[in-house]
This record gives structure tokens, sequence and C-alpha cells, in this order.
């Protein structure tokens, strides 16, 4: 396109045009295709490494939540792992690094029978949304005394495609404390309970 400019009385023609040439336009592609290929694995890293971090948040506050119902209702609460998605029972006979796959429930126990059914109160249900593995590593459910206190156990948490990995330990006196580190004998069992 040919714009015409007056200017003092002399006629002059505009030949630049603004635009790009194929050349810019293919260099400019690549390079931002080749930018998009390096930042995708590790946007896709970023996602694990937030799913684990928020798995051990839901989980740790669940915890917190279960040992303050406990002290404050002078019950035993429970917390069980899920038998289905449905978040209505709890897995019959867990056993030892069992992935809690569907996720968790945290109940008043309030005949102390150790059991999820209908004279008890549902305090709070978690989901485990995702692929992450949280194993817990001691037989049974695990259950808060009136007094605040529970036994010794942990939770693993991991992911079998990534290095991103969260260790919950439960104190003795009811207290939950975090590690971003299982270890390998840890890790190992974590990973083992994700696939089974």
């Amino acid at each position: 396109m040919i714009m015409l400019f007056f200017w003092a009385g002399r006629v002059r023609a505009n030949t630049h045009q603004n635009a790009f040439t194929i050349l810019e336009v293919m260099l400019t592609l690549s390079i931002s295709s080749t930018l998009i290929m390096l930042a995708v694995p590790s946007f896709g890293s970023l996602i694990i490494k937030n799913q684990v971090m928020t798995r051990s948040n839901e989980l740790q506050t669940a915890l917190n939540l279960a040992r303050a119902y406990a002290i404050t209702n002078y019950t035993h609460v429970v917390v069980c792992a899920a038998a289905d998605s449905d978040m209505t029972s709890c897995v019959d006979q867990p056993r030892r690094n069992k992935n809690w796959e569907h996720g968790w429930i945290v109940y008043a126990d309030t005949n102390a029978n150790v059991t999820l059914d209908s004279q008890d109160v549902i305090v709070n249900v978690g989901q485990n949304e995702g692929k992450i593995a949280i194993v817990f590593n001691q037989n049974g459910t695990l259950r808060f005394f009136p007094d605040g206190h529970a036994r010794s156990a942990g939770f693993y948490l991991c992911d079998q495609k990534s290095e991103t990995e969260g260790y919950l330990r439960l104190l003795y006196t009811g207290r939950v404390r975090f590690s971003s580190e299982l270890g390998k004998t840890r890790r190992k069992k974590c990973l083992l309970s994700a696939v089974n």
C-alpha cells in the first residue's frame, strides 16, 4: 500500500510497510517452542510437588482436628482409611503400610468399639484426589484418646513418577511434624504400597 504525503507542496511516496518477514516469524516460533518444551517438564514436577504438599497439609489439619476434638469432647477419636470414594465406611482389617488411596475419615468413636457405625459422629473426611500415595506405617487405625495422646505413627506421601515426597510423623503426645524427606527405606515402602 503506497500512501502519499503532502509536505511543503511536494508529494512523497511512503513505501515503508510495517510487517514481519516469514524468516522473523519462523525464528520467533522456533525459539518460543523450544522454551515451552523446556518449561513443561518443570511445570509437571511443580504440580506434583504442590499435590503432595496439599495432601500433607490436609492430612495434618485432619490429625490436628482429631486431637482437638478428642480433648474438647473428652472422647476417643479414630482416623481410618476410607474404604471407597463414597467416604462412608472404613477399610476392614487395615494392614501395615497400606495406601489410603481413597482418603481418610475422622470420627468420634462414642461407643469406643473402633468401628464406624451409626452411633459415631463423623468429624472430618478427606479425599485423596490425584495419584499421590498416602501410606500409614502402622497396622489398624489411628486413635486419639480423650487426653489427646495417640500412638506414635507416621504417614508417607509419595508419587511414583517423581522424587517428590513427604513424611508426617505423629508423636505420642498427638502432635504432628512434617518432613519433606522420607529416606530410602520409607520411600521404598511408600512406592511399594502405591503399586499394590
